[in-house]
């Protein structure tokens, strides 16, 4: 536990400081269709579903501000929150007449606090038995098969093994449980893997094929391939982009740092979570973050000194090159 700062903002997203009190104000003028604040015809605006979002964090689709998705046959809106230090998630069931918000200070999401409020809110109104609280395995892995094998490059290789649903990896005469973290994504509890998250590639699917065959994993700028697996041919890199490479720091306190590292002729860009975007070349020393073309972010490096980029800008944010790995 650490006291956080006093922050405020008046950027485009907006800084709500609000008591929970006030929170619950705003979450009954949403229920009541913003009566008294809005006409009838400007609040189906607001919630009509205008883009989908597909990111499986923000509903189905986004109205003007709001995330608007049917859950268990209602109209649900809803919007989640960030600021340094806490997470909100709020939701309006405008069916049913109902509304949860959830404030946290820590990281946890707390949109998995709000769904299970709402599953027992409705189960209780519905008058039907209250569902059953589970805590999932952190360490249940689907399809654990499909990651069992050995991985190899060069002299350096581990083997992954299954036993009742967990994924174990060896190396080194050691065994630790990998803790899944996204679609074929794994935190790895081992000194030798514990920088950067654990990935698997897969092959190109066949037509009807639901997975394909995983045909690498990834760690950082290393990559194994599986038993079986031909190594691919070696892709030349411009020289420039070896001075890229590295930990870059700033007093940012939304993102205080990232890593950019080469790995099979790419530049890859890892926030502290652990996300991975691909690094693209727009011009020399410039890029853009991430592989959609319209995506707004780009990364410039700057100053070479020894043969190291010791600048670089993120979209605006000045970050300097640390001793760290």
């Amino acid at each position: 536990m650490a006291p956080a700062p006093w922050l405020e903002s008046d950027t485009a997203d907006g800084a709500i400081c609000s008591t929970a009190e006030d929170m619950c104000r705003y979450l009954r003028a949403l229920l009541q269709r913003g009566e008294g604040l809005l006409t009838p015809a400007s609040f189906e605006q607001l919630i009509q579903p205008h883009i989908a979002t597909e990111d499986g964090l923000h509903g189905g689709h986004y109205g003007l501000g709001l995330f608007t998705q049917n859950l268990g046959g209602d109209l649900v809106i809803g919007h989640g929150g960030g600021m340094v230090g806490y997470l909100a998630y709020l939701l309006a069931d405008l069916d049913a007449g109902l509304g949860i918000i959830t404030l946290s200070n820590s990281p946890y999401s707390p949109q998995t606090i709000t769904h299970l409020a709402w599953e027992l809110l409705i189960a209780a109104i519905d008058g039907v038995e209250i569902p059953e609280i589970t805590v999932a395995d952190p360490y249940r892995v689907e399809n654990v098969n499909d990651y069992v094998g050995r991985y190899q490059r060069g002299e350096k290789e581990f083997t992954l093994t299954a036993k009742r649903e967990h994924l174990h990896l060896e190396f080194d005469g050691d065994s630790v449980s990998l803790e899944p973290a996204g679609p074929d994504v794994f935190l790895v509890p081992h000194p030798a893997f514990e920088l950067f998250p654990l990935r698997f590639e897969r092959a190109a699917p066949f037509e009807g094929e639901e997975k394909p065959t995983i045909t690498a994993a990834l760690h950082g700028p290393e990559f194994y391939l599986s038993e079986g697996v031909s190594d691919p041919p070696q892709v030349e890199i411009p020289t420039e982009w070896r001075a890229y490479p590295g930990h870059y720091r700033s007093y940012n306190p939304w993102l205080s740092n990232f890593r950019v590292l080469l790995r099979r002729g790419m530049l890859i860009l890892i926030e502290p979570r652990g996300t991975e975007e691909p690094l693209h070349p727009l011009e020399p020393g410039f890029f853009r973050v991430g592989d959609n073309p319209r995506s707004p972010e780009y990364l410039r490096f700057e100053v070479i000194i020894d043969g190291k980029a010791q600048f670089a800008n993120y979209s605006g944010g000045a970050y300097c090159r640390t001793f760290t790995p």
